[in-house]
């Protein structure tokens, strides 16, 4: 920036003075270790209050028409929440069947976490195939969203875990995915559940995939 804008020295010094110090309260690289659901912007406070104002019918309400108007908006927004998960829970996508891996926690955790896992599993499948480069792992998935990482999945350890909510050995997982898809069967193995929810359920939290031998 220094070097692109010479002439801008006030500017310059105004922005080092003011937000530079406080650079990993919002800059990517800082944020994206923290356990924020990928949520780095104030845009749905934003948008909760333009929708609360839409509830107003004028400045002058008093605090019980408020509180009125806040229940309503937040029931509203609660039928929205069950219905979409109701039409996920009944649906599932054609890409999840592919991989064994997938099929004990379509059920169990949200579209979005899903389709976040299974690129996990993907790129994995390109790796120790060797369609990809290996990379070094920053846990940034982890850190933000809770998780599992495709070097999870090349993980060498095998121990003995869960599946939520059966319990079940990493012997008997590996066995089962077997009978379906040797080269494909990448084994998901997930730990204690996180407290902090992706909807109604449990999220998913420090899974590891295990790959057969």
């Amino acid at each position: 920036m220094e070097d692109e804008f010479p002439d801008q020295r006030a500017i310059i010094d105004y922005l080092n003075a003011t937000y530079i110090p406080f650079r990993e309260q919002f800059m990517e690289y800082a944020v994206c270790n923290y356990r924020n659901y990928g949520i780095k912007v104030t845009s749905r406070v934003e948008s909760s209050h333009y929708e609360l104002k839409s509830h107003l019918r004028n400045r002058f309400a008093d605090l019980h028409q408020l509180q009125t108007y806040i229940k309503e908006m937040l029931c509203n927004r609660r039928q929205a929440y069950h219905t979409k998960f109701h039409h996920e829970m009944s649906r599932r996508r054609v890409t999840w069947d592919r991989h064994p891996v997938l099929w004990e926690i379509i059920a169990k955790v949200s579209w979005q976490a899903l389709e976040m896992i299974h690129a996990q599993v993907v790129l994995a499948v390109n790796e120790l195939q060797g369609k990809e480069p290996p990379k070094p792992c920053t846990r940034r998935l982890q850190h933000q969203w809770g998780l599992p990482c495709r070097h999870n999945t090349l993980s060498p350890d095998c121990k003995k875990l869960r599946l939520i909510p059966n319990a079940t050995t990493i012997t008997a997982i590996i066995g089962n995915l077997r009978k379906h898809n040797a080269n494909d069967a990448i084994t998901t193995v997930i730990h204690r559940p996180d407290p902090i929810c992706l909807g109604d359920r449990p999220a998913v939290s420090g899974p590891e995939f295990k790959q057969p031998r």
